[in-house]
């Protein structure tokens, strides 16, 4: 499927970008990469809101605050399942794979652009319920105020 790839953030080491421009050079014809730079905090979810998921392969997240705000604006999120976050496809927020599973995290892009608008609007739903069941959660609260 044809993928548009923005990639959002701080470039905080610039060795390591040049790394990644040169693997975004080798990309198939049918992914187009961009660099979009920083968002400000009240973008955020307007930035979020404009896209079919949140792409974020990471090798290790202890949370993921970009997960949650990527949810509190209705957008699905593919994922390394080295992530605190389960049952993803369960409640339709989104989907994880192995960070290494290069053709698993393509068969979900896949499966994500062959959806129809009712599907999608149906993960997108799945993804703000969510982020409201995390807003709602006392527990969170508790636990950060140790």
């Amino acid at each position: 499927a044809p993928v548009t790839f923005d990639i959002y953030g701080p470039i905080e080491d610039r060795e390591y970008w040049a790394r990644c421009e040169a693997r975004i050079r080798m990309l198939p014809e049918n992914v187009t990469a961009s660099y979009r730079g920083e968002v400000s905090p009240d973008e955020v979810e307007t930035v979020f809101a404009g896209y079919d998921a949140l792409f974020l392969p990471t090798l290790g997240e202890n949370y993921g605050y970009a997960v949650v705000e990527a949810w509190a604006a209705a957008t699905p999120v593919l994922l390394s399942d080295r992530t605190p976050w389960a049952d993803l496809e369960v409640d339709r927020a989104g989907w994880a794979t192995a960070p290494d599973d290069a053709e698993g995290f393509a068969a979900r892009i896949d499966q994500l652009a062959e959806m129809g608008d009712v599907e999608h609007e149906r993960w997108r739903a799945g993804a703000l319920a969510r982020a409201e069941r995390l807003a709602r959660d006392e527990s969170l609260a508790v636990s950060y105020a140790r």
